[in-house]
């Protein structure tokens, strides 16, 4: 019995130095010690430009996702803490997309996906928890359908 309340301990310490302290260079290494192609891209135009944070724009599996890093915790929730489960509004106005929008808020992270693909959701749920928009529906332009194509091109990192 002692072994396993041990082992207990081991298990919630480890777990608690995984969530607060993760930053953008322990996500890359987790997504690719679990088999992603990952690479880090230029900057490119700020996705968010009204929330904090330095920017990052990750090529996951030939998916672009953007990352906001920010310096604590604290700061990463004065933005996440304002994005409602249905991301009908990501910062002060609604915001017309082509796609699904997912967000991620885990340690200083704040994590954007943009897209239809369940396997980079499901790389990112593995990871930082469920998103923090499970109720987001598919968006199309103006409140249209969502075309397909052209959101996987859109949001490629891959030139066509």
């Amino acid at each position: 019995m002692q072994v396993r309340a041990a082992m207990g301990i081991v298990f919630v310490a480890a777990a608690c130095v995984a969530g607060p302290s993760m930053d953008l260079a322990g996500l890359v290494d987790q997504l690719t010690e679990r088999g992603a192609r990952v690479s880090v891209l230029a900057p490119g135009d700020r996705l968010i430009p009204w929330f904090g944070g330095t920017q990052r724009r990750l090529c996951i599996d030939d998916r672009v996702v953007y990352v906001l890093e920010y310096p604590d915790v604290g700061s990463r929730r004065a933005d996440s803490d304002g994005i409602p489960p249905d991301a009908s509004r990501i910062g002060p106005g609604t915001v017309e997309i082509n796609g699904r929008w997912r967000v991620w808020a885990e340690g200083r992270l704040l994590v954007f996906y943009l897209g239809l693909d369940d396997k980079i959701v499901a790389r990112l749920d593995g990871l930082l928890g469920p998103t923090i928009t499970p109720d987001a529906p598919p968006r199309g332009p103006f409140g249209g359908e969502v075309d397909p194509r052209v959101a996987a091109r859109d949001y490629s990192c891959v030139s066509p």
